[in-house]
Formats: structure tokens, sequence, C-alpha cells
């Protein structure tokens, strides 16, 4: 999402100077010449902040102070306001006193500033913006492909102009909602109407083993959705199980005529099927249909994006709810248990539970440690790992199931899911690995992550003896002959070693890059993420012909004796590989991975470096943009160009 600014200045040539000034930095100016336009511009349109001259009017006049009249209104309290003034600060302080300049609203930044001051304040001023600007969000649904896409469906009697700026509204909802995140994954449309959209979300945090997070988000007039949080079943958290459909309210957020809030999807056990009976008799019929309602899955799934234009989505919800009206309670008793065995299914498959192995059953446990038995709904049947580990196929109903649960003293983790493989596929023995490894104490000189994996793959032989570095500790020898053992049981299940090895880098690339490990199942994919690893590599490694060095403050590089100034995109994906690029692996490493992953024979590194980097650097920035959302029109020199200037 563009940091969007409007700035408000009646001289011309200051105004055109700040936002081409503000463009460069990676900001989104939009330019305003008087007082009337700017109010209508913030009334019909959505700004982060607003930079405004003190002299609207009479530049020459010292009583102008017509800039007040945006500062001193209400209606845009919420805005971070930036005054843009010739006057230096401490004259303007003199001036106008604390009443104004200490407003935690209010930031001065004077025209004759240097640039590193005001850029430092509008760093300050962005520290302060709720909305999340490196959040990822992606699209998996059919039905919603953009915000523009929900906002022309939630709003089509509007015209174009608003439909863009409702779109970028519903954006910003979204990234204050789950700021803090590392993805946002919006799965399903399950309601529309006049005045509200329901999606079902999906978040991500960081770390080895990304899980995803359920939940449930309602977005639309704000009148509405208040209103819709205020009457939240309350009696529907109490239930006999002190089990939850649906999670408490988030936090309200509320952006001009919209608001959204969220609600975590709990997760189910089969436990509350045995209590449904009684679980209907305590409750009203509606709310018992309201749940049914959140758990359903195909009221609006089938419809494609396209079929929306000819049918009426209310309509449809009006047969849905005619539907349930006409059900006895024992009818209702067996649509919510198919529906919560389906929902079980789900969570068993995508890794939204936390399960032990106790006998032939299951024991969910959550964040505190505190286990919960569930009963005898899945089948379970053992195979052994080393050390204590536990591998189990499990099964429910006709649809059979692999997951590798990590018993690890008393905090089992399920690490890694294959979707409905009947055997274990290299995936989830190299998640595994990762997930050992991840465990492993800090210890300064050890072989980790990637730069071990070489060594490792000698022990996928039998017969072969394990011989461990005399200088290693002894933990960590342990934790190393535990791989080795792991490695020999994948190769005896017949997992490929190349399959196992493109994974394990796949899943260990993919905290760096902040990627889904998705995204490495195909060869080219990982072929050009590394390939750019190893242009930040090639570069940092020689320092007397590449003299690399960074200024974050002036967004630029140093390559070759020549700075290069890059956007804050760029610049910071940039900085990040080359801060990080030894947590991945030896430069020396990256052209042997890269060779493996082309099936072709190794390249000495100045071949490599060369030829197959100058080859394909032109489709490495393009899937760099998409995966990271760079902007398709700013100039291709900003990632493209350090290589080639690098190379010639």
């Amino acid at each position: 999402m563009q940091k969007r600014i409007l700035v408000i200045d009646n001289h011309a040539k200051d105004r055109e100077s700040l936002g081409r000034w503000l463009t460069q930095l990676g900001y989104s100016p939009t330019l305003c010449g008087s007082i009337p336009e700017a109010r209508e511009l913030l009334a019909r349109d959505y700004y982060h902040a607003v930079t405004i001259d003190m002299r609207m009017r009479d530049d020459s006049s010292p009583d102008d102070y017509s800039g007040f009249e945006i500062i001193q209104d209400p209606a845009y309290e919420h805005l971070p306001k930036i005054i843009s003034t010739s006057y230096r600060e401490s004259a303007f302080k003199d001036e106008w006193g604390s009443e104004i300049t200490n407003r935690a609203d209010i930031y001065y930044m004077g025209k004759l500033d240097p640039q590193e001051n005001r850029r430092r304040t509008l760093q300050n001023v962005f520290r302060q913006i709720r909305d999340d600007f490196a959040l990822r969000i992606h699209f998996s649904s059919r039905d919603v492909v953009s915000f523009r896409h929900l906002a022309a469906f939630q709003f089509n009697e509007r015209q174009a102009d608003q439909i863009e700026v409702l779109a970028t509204m519903l954006e910003a909802l979204l990234r204050r909602l789950f700021r803090g995140h590392l993805q946002v994954t919006i799965d399903r449309l399950f309601c529309l109407d006049s005045e509200t959209v329901t999606l079902s979300v999906y978040t991500y945090s960081d770390g080895p083993i990304i899980t995803p997070v359920p939940n449930i988000v309602v977005i639309g007039r704000a009148d509405v959705v208040r209103a819709d949080v205020r009457g939240f079943p309350g009696e529907l958290l109490q239930g006999a199980q002190q089990n939850t459909f649906l999670g408490l309210p988030s936090e309200l957020e509320v952006i001009g005529e919209l608001a959204a809030v969220s609600y975590r999807f709990s997760t189910h056990d089969p436990e509350n099927v045995r209590t449904l009976s009684r679980f209907i008799q305590q409750h009203r019929r509606a709310d018992v249909e309201t749940v049914l309602t959140a758990l359903c899955t195909d009221k609006l799934s089938r419809l494609h994006s396209r079929s929306f234009a000819q049918r009426d989505s209310q309509a449809v919800v009006d047969f849905y709810e005619a539907r349930l009206a006409q059900l006895t309670d024992s009818d209702l008793e067996a649509v919510f248990q198919a529906r919560v065995a389906a929902l079980c299914d789900k969570l068993t498959v995508t890794g939204l539970a936390r399960l032990a192995v106790d006998g032939d059953t299951l024991v969910r446990v959550d964040e505190t440690g505190r286990s919960e038995r569930l009963p005898h709904a899945l089948r379970l049947w053992p195979a052994s790992l080393p050390n204590g580990l536990a591998r189990w196929n499990l099964a429910h109903g006709q649809l059979n199931l692999h997951t590798i649960i990590v018993t690890n003293e008393l905090h089992p983790h399920l690490t890694r899911y294959s979707d409905g493989s009947p055997a274990p596929q290299a995936h989830d023995y190299a998640s595994l690995e990762l997930s050992l490894r991840s465990r492993w104490p800090a210890f300064p000189d050890s072989p980790h992550h990637l730069s071990v994996e070489l060594w490792l793959a000698q022990t996928g032989n039998e017969e072969a003896d394990l011989e461990l570095p005399a200088q290693l500790p002894g933990p960590l020898a342990d934790s190393l002959r535990i791989l080795a053992t792991l490695r020999r049981l994948a190769a005896a299940q017949g997992c490929d070693p190349g399959q196992y090895e493109l994974c394990l880098r796949s899943l260990a690339i993919e905290p760096l890059l902040r990627i889904q490990p998705e995204v490495f199942l195909k060869k080219r994919e990982l072929q050009y993420y590394l390939q750019l690893l190893m242009l930040i590599s090639t570069l940092s490694a020689r320092p007397e012909k590449s003299a690399i060095e960074i200024k974050p403050e002036e967004l630029s590089v140093r390559l070759a004796g020549q700075w290069h100034h890059l956007s804050p995109t760029d610049f910071s994906f940039f900085e990040y590989l080359w801060v990080n690029r030894n947590q991945v692996c030896p430069f020396e490493d990256i052209a042997e991975y890269i060779a493996q992953a082309q099936g072709s024979a190794p390249e000495t590194v100045n071949e490599f470096q060369v030829e197959t980097i100058r080859s394909n650097m032109h489709t490495i920035v393009n899937r760099v943009r998409r995966r990271f959302g760079f902007d398709s029109e700013a100039p291709i020199a900003n990632i493209r160009g350090i290589g080639y200037k690098y190379i010639e």
C-alpha cells in the first residue's frame, strides 16, 4: 500500500517541489492549491497525512494564517498534520506557543530545513500511523481477486472514482485489523449485502513453521458493523464445554463511512457433538442458526464471481435460512455434526490444532500446556522415529491423512502436513528436520541451517559411520546424529534425495524471503531466488571491487565506487537480504545449490556469476516485483541495474 500524503500549498513552485521530493522517497503525494479544494479532497478520498502551508491566501502577508482552518478543524483531528512553512521552528513556537506545537497530531517541517531533518520528520509521522504497510495481502478466493473487485461488489451503485477510494479504505482497514502479522490471505466471501461483506481471512505470523490462524472479518457501513459488534451473542461463549465458536470481536476499526471488525474463528473439537442436544435446549434457536451460518462452507462458495451480476445474493441467503427453518432439532443436530466433522478434518489438515498422542486417542494442547483428551474421532497407528519422536497416520471416515507430530517433552507441536497423502513425503521429513534445527542451542562456530546440508547428504548410506568433528559440543552432536538418522529413514521410505534437498532449501529460505513455502515447490522459482541471493552475496563478498556500503537514511547503496539511490521498497528488500545473507548459506554453496536445482553440473563461481545472472536478471526482477508487490511502473534499474553495473 502506498503512503498517501495530501500536500496543501498555494505556491505552485513550492507545492510541485515538495511533491517531487516525496515521490522520490516513495510516498504518494496529491497536490492541492487551496483550502476549499483540500476540504473536498479530504471528504472524498483517504490520506495517511497532510502537509499544509500556513499562508494559504497571501504569502507576503505576515498576518495570513489561513492554514489553521485545516489544523484546528475537529473533523481532521485523526489525521497527522505537518506544518510546512518558511518560519524557523523556534520562531514559530514563540509565535503560537504550546497549544498548537505540542499537540500529538501536529508536526513541524520547515521549507528551508536540511533534507535529512525533513525525511526524519516524515518517518516519525508514519511510525504513528496504524496501517501496517509491510503486511502482505493475498487473495486466494475465486469470488474476490482485489480490493477494487470487493468494493465494486459491495458498492456497485457508486461511480468509478468512488470505487477506487473505497477500495483504498478497505485495504487500510485490513492493514489496521491485522497489524504486525506477516501475511493475510483472504480465503472466501461468505455473505454479501448492501451494507456489509463477511470474509474468511487467514493470518500468518513469523517463524520457522508458519501456521495459519482463521478469522471471520466483517466490513461495511460503520453504523451497521458497530451495531453487529454490540449485538454479538455473548451467550454462545458460555456453553457447557466453555468452548467458543467465534472469538470475541476485535477492536473496531473505522475509516470514514466504513468500519471493520474481526472474530477469531476458534478451533473446534468433536466433544461438542455429544452435548449438542443439550446445547440446542439451552440456547435460542436463532443463535444456533447463527453458529451454523458462521460454520457454513457452501453458503455462497459455489457462486463464481461472474454470477454475482445475475444472482441476487440476498435470495440465496433467504433460501438457506428458509431451509434451516424447516429442520427439526434432530435434523439440526445431524447438520451440525456434519459441519463439525468437516471442520475437524480441515483443522487437522491445515495444522490449526496442536495435537499429541496418548494411546489411540488425540490430546489437544493449548498455549499454556493444558491438555484436553479428544474422543475416538480419529484412527491412529504409529511408526517409529528416533529418540522418542513419533509419526502418526491419521484417518477420519474414508479420508486418509498424514501428519508428523513431534512429542517434545510435554509440549507437542504439529510441524508439517501433506495434503491427503497416505505416506510420508520429502516435505514432511524436511520440515521435521528444520523444526529440530530450530531448537539447537546457539554455538558460534557450529554448522547451521543450509551450511550443514552438504555434510548431512553423505549420511544417506545406511552402513556409513557418522564421523562428527571433535570440536562440536555434545548436544549439537546428538542433534546431528538425529538428523542423520532422520535422513536415512526418509531414504528408506523412498524419498528422493534431490527432492528432499529441494524441500529443505525452500523451507529454510522461506523465513528469509518472507514468502510462503509453496512458492518454492517449482524448481524454477527456487532457482530465480537463489540467483538473487547469489547476486547479493557476490556484491558483499568482494569489498575491494564492489565497495558495498549502505546508507539507510538516504536509501542509497554504493557499488563499485558509485552510489545508487533506491526506492524505499527496493532498498528495504536489498538491505534485508544483504544483512541476513549469511543466515541462508555461504556464497560458495549457492552456485552448487542452483546447479542442483537446474539439474546440471556445478559451474565455477566466475562463470555462473557472469553468464547466469546476466541472462536471468530481467526475469528475477519481474518475479521479485510480483512477489513483493513492487510498483510495476518504477524504473527497472532499481534492482537489475545493481547487478548490471557490477557485472559490466
